[in-house]
């Protein structure tokens, strides 16, 4: 009995203090959405190393990326909780990062993704929050239109369906 109550005491020290062999997960380590670099629009694994790319604990992240034309999220209306415009010539939009539509001009300040964008994981998948410059949409003509310049869908979950990311300077 002796014997007994001595090793429960040895065993208890050893899992207060961590010097267990065992190693236990906890849940805010883990994130259950999956990698998001593998929604980037080119979606091949030279591209995927080359993201300026960080995970920390459980679902925070960094992905680095100047401000550019070449910079934005895309979305389907039908897996957000904005309205698809009448005139939306298709249910997809882009969550732009600037206005500025030169292709070929340099990257911009850099920005991470997800907190410029408010990337969050909720279940299982990757939701934007935030659409600093408002979205663009294509109305019937395919010219591009813009709305909620002004913060009005900040809140509001749209599923991250691809992004683009022009990595800064």
């Amino acid at each position: 009995m002796n014997w007994f109550i001595f090793l429960s005491i040895i065993l208890v020290s050893f899992f207060q203090e961590g010097y267990c062999c065992m190693k236990i997960r906890r849940s805010v380590d883990i994130c259950d959405c999956p990698d998001i670099r593998d929604r980037d629009d080119n979606r091949n694994e030279i591209n995927k190393t080359e993201l300026w790319y960080t995970e920390g604990p459980g679902c925070a992240r960094n992905l680095s990326c100047g401000i550019h034309y070449r910079t934005f999220l895309a979305f389907n209306f039908h897996e957000s909780e904005i309205p698809i415009p009448d005139d939306a010539a298709d249910p997809f939009a882009l969550i732009i990062s600037t206005l500025e539509e030169d292709y070929d001009a340099p990257p911009g300040p850099t920005v991470n993704m997800f907190s410029y964008y408010g990337i969050i994981c909720e279940n299982k998948d990757w939701y934007a929050t935030i659409y600093p410059i408002g979205i663009r949409y294509y109305g019937p003509d395919y010219n591009g239109k813009f709305v909620g310049g002004g913060g009005e869908f900040n809140g509001l979950k749209s599923r991250v369906w691809l992004f683009k990311c022009k990595n800064p300077l």
